[in-house]
């Protein structure tokens, strides 16, 4: 029997290695004639959103680009988990792809303790789009212009600053904890559901601050019903380009930008992945797509290849769970 089963063990292995150039060579083809039906692009995250958004303002010039239509598929829940998962257990063929942020791709791996996905094994990183800075804002009725003058309020207050969030681990969420450790104000995190129904309260004084997206806040700020103090991005937003950055501050541990970016399943031939990456590239240099993206709040951040992004990945995942664990989150 042992005679028997090494014969036909060594059968299938000759039989598996005639026929691995013949696959070799249909990959090569499938991959060289891809795409040659619709692409569809998961979004983890509800329509309007961030990721939502910019990937609208891309996909009709990476439509044209690859010369298929690209669909948005929102499959929104659990801080993106839910998405990510559903493209993660998707066939490895180019034809369904991700939209992943900072958000599940590096601060969920602090939150959660065991994700249905894995950020690294799971995905082929293509590259990143664009990153969505947030701005430190606070009510009109303050009267705090400034980082200096927020942090000179704080210290004459009897009472903890009140800082609004979308709850344990959003964005808001870790940007005010970093500003606390980074500040040492004593900062009292208030959790909403969403941003409308937060935005309204900071406006009103409620809340004392909050940290948002740009475009959220932006028509508030230029009716002077809130203040910008400053913007959690390196360089400042072009829709507020009067308003600090916090490392011009002199903050420099308050430093965030959501970014997000394409991925793909893994064991997505690296042929597809190059070919998505130059074509989403192309998309981000043309002068309509770029504008649309300044418009809604974000700036284009593009890496040379999938490797650059994956160096990138592999710094972003460390540093999220030393903010989490800073900020005493527990993972649940």
């Amino acid at each position: 029997m042992a005679n028997s089963y090494n014969d036909n063990g060594r059968r299938t292995f000759l039989r598996a290695a005639a026929a691995a150039p013949f696959i070799l060579q249909k990959t090569q083809a499938w991959a060289a004639e891809y795409p040659t039906m619709p692409i569809k692009i998961v979004v983890p995250f509800s329509a309007s959103s961030g990721a939502d958004l910019s990937m609208r303002r891309l996909t009709p010039a990476l439509s044209e680009i690859m010369g298929q239509p690209i669909i948005i598929d929102n499959k929104a829940g659990a801080g993106g988990i839910i998405g990510s998962e559903f493209a993660a257990r998707a066939a490895p063929d180019g034809y369904t792809l991700l939209a992943g942020t900072m958000s599940t791709h590096a601060i969920n791996v602090g939150v959660y303790k065991k994700l249905p996905y894995d950020p690294i094994k799971s995905f082929v990183p293509i590259t990143r789009t664009n990153a969505f800075p947030s701005v430190l804002v606070v009510p009109s009725s303050l009267k705090v212009s400034s980082m200096a003058e927020l942090l000179a309020f704080a210290k004459r207050a009897n009472r903890p600053l009140s800082a609004a969030t979308g709850g344990t681990g959003t964005t808001p969420h870790l940007a005010a904890e970093m500003l606390r450790m980074a500040t040492k104000m004593d900062i009292l995190s208030v959790p909403y559901k969403a941003t409308g129904t937060y935005v309204p309260d900071v406006m009103a004084g409620t809340i004392d601050m909050t940290f948002a997206n740009v475009p959220s806040v932006l028509g508030q700020i230029k009716a002077g019903r809130l203040t910008a103090l400053a913007v959690t991005s390196t360089t400042r937003s072009p829709l507020l380009p009067t308003v600090p950055t916090m490392i011009e501050a002199g903050l420099d541990g308050v430093t965030m930008s959501i970014w997000i970016a394409l991925f793909a399943p893994t064991g997505t031939p690296e042929a597809i992945v190059q070919k998505v990456s130059a074509a989403t590239r192309k998309a981000l240099e043309m002068p309509a797509v770029r504008q649309g993206l300044v418009n809604d709040g974000s700036q284009v951040e593009t890496d040379p290849s999938s490797s650059a992004f994956a160096s990138f990945l592999g710094t972003e995942i460390p540093r999220w769970v030393g903010v989490t664990r800073a900020a005493g989150i527990v993972p649940e």
